[in-house]
């Protein structure tokens, strides 16, 4: 359903998408969606940003933010972090991700979660 989406069949995509997809999968969905996508596909923030507000779920959106920052706390909490170059980078998507699903849809980002003022690395 996400591999062949694009702005020219979003609309039809969110329709189906709330069809199949019944509430009690999205926290696989949600996991799938920030491991697989975001954290790899950077290019394509704006366009699954775009999709979540086709969807317009509350539900969808809390889980996708729920896995995100658990993803960042992993990388984060990881040893590899600062050796590897590659899980830099999946961090950095993540963040920008994280930005754009928080602060650029006027939320704020919870700082139980992740404290921005904290040095990580």
């Amino acid at each position: 359903m996400i591999n062949n989406m694009s702005t020219t069949n979003m609309e039809a995509k969110a329709k189906e998408f709330i069809a199949v997809l019944q509430e009690q999968y999205y926290p696989w969905f949600a996991q799938s969606m920030v491991m697989k996508r975001a954290s790899i596909e950077p290019n394509f923030h704006d366009l699954y940003l775009k999709f979540f507000d086709k969807v317009n779920s509350k539900s969808l959106n809390k889980e996708i933010l729920k896995a995100t920052y658990e993803n960042c706390k992993v990388l984060l909490r990881s040893d590899l972090i600062k050796s590897s170059s590659e899980e830099r980078s999946l961090l950095k998507n993540l963040g920008s991700w994280l930005g754009k699903f928080t602060i650029g849809r006027n939320q704020t980002l919870r700082a139980k979660e992740i404290d921005p003022k904290i040095s990580y690395c």
